[in-house]
């Protein structure tokens, strides 16, 4: 997914997705998978784990609806 698309997710859904894609990543490592699919699968944790991070700085408790 681009960037873009993670930007308009809320901090929770990241935090969701990140938990998948991690097990993806856990999952492609353990089958052997190629490296290109290991790879791309890190870019994407890292650049959700990035979007976290970024979002927990700019975090205020009165942000909820």
């Amino acid at each position: 997914m681009p960037k873009e698309g993670y930007s308009k997710m809320s901090l929770i859904d990241l935090c969701d997705l990140l938990v998948i894609k991690t097990q993806s990543l856990l999952e492609a490592i353990h089958g052997k998978a190629d490296e290109a699919t290991i790879q791309s699968c890190t870019n994407e944790v890292e650049l959700i784990q990035k979007m976290i991070t970024n979002r927990k700085k700019n975090f205020s408790p009165n942000s909820f609806p």
